[in-house]
């Protein structure tokens, strides 16, 4: 036996193992954890981008309604406008509260010069519209559409600005002026939401012509001297969203995910963005606690490892004591004509044993399988055997698995060369393991099987003999009596063939007899049974609720088959036969009555001119 320092020298493998297992484990958890986080990254940068989408589209509906209004104050105004015949005054109506105040917006009607006529601002002097672009382009403009004009500086305002207008026209159609409306930028992201988009969130409306209409971020609205965006994006589709870089686009440098959307009936898309260091502040809280939570892991798992070590000497020692009971085992095992095996039990989810696997076998267990030991071991059964061949095993292992043992005798395997057919089979179980000795049976089976031929078989003829026939007749009554059908006897009688045994010798006899018993299985039906009980008497079974038609039919095909002449080695002969039938349930109940009434049928065929069939009557 080792001493424990030398258990140490064999086994110091394990001072190195388990610190480079526990390194690599380490290494792959911690790549599986950074990986984990950038999914979890990727994921709320997706969220985010989507956020931004879904408000952009929600803004975009927002600009799309504020647009109608400023759009259906212009047609108000220029339908009063028709309707008074150039007299409205908007002064009053402004003074009488029909206009929102003139520091986010005010409206003018300005007639063909560019002067104008009134207008919802106090008078601040003679502002001729002639160089505004939107004057400009409403003169030229071939149909009646809301101009929106880039942002400028208003000339009565002072402050940033955007101006919609719309054409007047005269009786003749041709150009009469304009109805204009100017609205401070902040009109159109009034309603940025802190709780919603955040404190850095981003709100903007881009043109057609790729000019910033209104911007914000946060609750700073941009000024006339500044930009919110560096770069104005150029949008490839009406509707998106991505992540922007904020040194690339924003004038505050900070990233954002942004969403666009084309506001519906206008030529402007609608941008919203959040911040990406906001958005992700949950990510990254969740990321710091996840890191912290690691680092206790990391100290938590490099005191596994030593207490690992620990355990794994101290399982050496026990592999060492194991080893020597092993090692007595396999003596023992070894030396036995037996297979013998351990089967550990397989369970599926609910507990239930659905295989075995070889915990163990020696080398006359393994030739069973045609493995090696080292081969079959840790292997299960379902690996080693075709399902039907599988079912045939689990059964009686099952059952000692329930009862404590099991002995028995199984059929086992294909037939294969050198693979054997019967096994005596015990197996005992200890806990939820199984202890089996195999016993190839094989040659005694086959002995056993050879006898039973012999003793079922007419050594003449190949034919089954009156000791099969006392056997499976009654087993066949049973079955018929069981199903509530028919079965039917023909008893056949050579005619004159104590003629050709005396007159050309038993050989000649013998030659007879063996082309007779050919002849009646070709005319029989293919399930229907042929005996020799003796001599020159067979009898015929016929089963699956066979009536005296179906027996007269066969009997029929068997007198025709004997019409030709039997070409014997000594010459050609005619031999006919006589046939009695009996049939179950009304001539007989049992196998005894049913053969006594077919041969007592068949002598009374005999009695009136034989090579024929009769079916038994009481009258016989």
């Amino acid at each position: 036996m080792l001493r424990p320092w030398r258990i140490l020298r064999k086994n110091w493998r394990i001072f190195l193992v388990w610190p480079l297992a526990g390194l690599l484990i380490w290494g792959i958890s911690l790549s599986i954890l950074l990986a984990g986080l950038a999914r979890d990254r990727e994921q709320a940068e997706r969220e985010g981008i989507a956020e931004a989408a879904s408000l952009s589209r929600g803004y975009a509906e927002k600009v799309a309604r504020t647009m109608d209004a400023v759009d259906q104050s212009l047609l108000h105004v220029r339908y009063e406008w028709e309707l008074s015949k150039g007299t409205l005054q908007l002064e009053i109506m402004a003074g009488k509260g029909l206009f929102p105040p003139s520091k986010s917006s005010y409206v003018a009607v300005i007639d063909r010069e560019g002067n104008p006529r009134t207008s919802t601002l106090p008078e601040k002097g003679k502002l001729n519209a002639m160089d505004r672009r939107y004057f400009k382009q409403q003169i030229t403009s071939a149909g009646d559409n809301l101009f929106v004009d880039r942002p400028t500086i208003g000339r009565a305002s002072k402050q940033k600005v955007l101006q919609f207008s719309r054409r007047l026209v005269d009786a003749n159609g041709a150009f009469d002026g304009v109805v204009m409306m100017s609205v401070t930028p902040d009109h159109f992201t009034a309603n940025f939401d802190v709780a919603t988009f955040g404190a850095r969130g981003y709100l903007g409306i881009v043109g057609a012509d790729h000019v910033v209409r209104a911007s914000r971020i946060g609750q700073a609205v941009q000024k006339s001297d500044a930009l919110d965006l560096i770069l104005v994006p150029r949008f490839s589709a009406p509707s998106g969203s991505a992540l922007l870089e904020g040194r690339t686009w924003f004038s505050d440098k900070r990233n954002r995910f942004v969403g666009w959307q084309s506001v519906p009936g206008y030529p402007m898309i609608a941008v919203a963005g959040l911040d990406e260091t906001s958005a992700l502040a949950h990510y990254e809280r969740a990321r710091a606690a996840t890191m912290r939570h690691a680092l206790l892991a990391t100290m938590a798992f490099a005191a596994g490892i030593v207490i690992g070590m620990l355990f794994s000497l101290r399982l050496a020692w026990r592999k060492h004591q194991v080893q020597l009971i092993q090692a007595t085992y396999r003596m023992a095992t070894e030396g036995s004509n037996d297979g013998f095996f351990i089967l550990g039990a397989l369970t599926d989810t609910t507990g239930k044993i659905d295989d075995f696997e070889v915990v163990d076998c020696n080398q006359h267990g393994a030739e069973v399988c045609r493995l090696r030991p080292q081969s079959l071991i840790g292997r299960s059964l379902s690996s080693l055997y075709r399902e039907n061949i599988l079912a045939r095993i689990m059964n009686p292992l099952l059952d000692a698995m329930e009862t404590g043992q099991y002995e028995g005798e199984l059929e086992f395997g294909d037939g294969e060369v050198g693979e054997p057919r019967w096994l005596h089979l015990k197996a005992v179980r200890s806990d939820a393991t199984l202890a089996i000795t195999l016993r190839d049976i094989s040659d005694s089976k086959a002995y056993v099987k050879e006898l039973e031929r012999r003793g079922n078989q007419d050594a003449l003829t190949g034919l089954p003999n009156r000791h099969w026939l006392q056997c499976y007749l009654p087993q066949a009554i049973a079955r018929a009596a069981e199903n509530g059908v028919r079965l039917a006897l023909l008893f056949i009688d050579l005619d004159g063939f104590k003629t050709v045994n005396d007159t050309m010798g038993h050989f000649a006899g013998d030659e007879l007899l063996r082309y007779a018993a050919r002849r009646l299985q070709d005319a029989v039906r293919p399930l229907d049974y042929v005996a020799r009980i003796g001599g020159d008497e067979f009898v015929v079974i016929l089963e699956n609720d066979a009536l005296a038609a179906d027996a007269a039919q066969v009997a029929t095909r068997v007198l025709a088959a004997f019409k030709p002449k039997f070409k014997l080695t000594k010459g050609a002969i005619s031999v006919g036969a006589s046939i009695g039938i009996s049939v179950f349930p009304n001539d007989g109940q049992d196998a005894a009555t049913l053969l006594q009434n077919a041969d007592v049928a068949m002598y009374a065929v005999k009695m009136n001119g034989k090579e024929h069939y009769r079916c038994f009557a009481a009258a016989f």
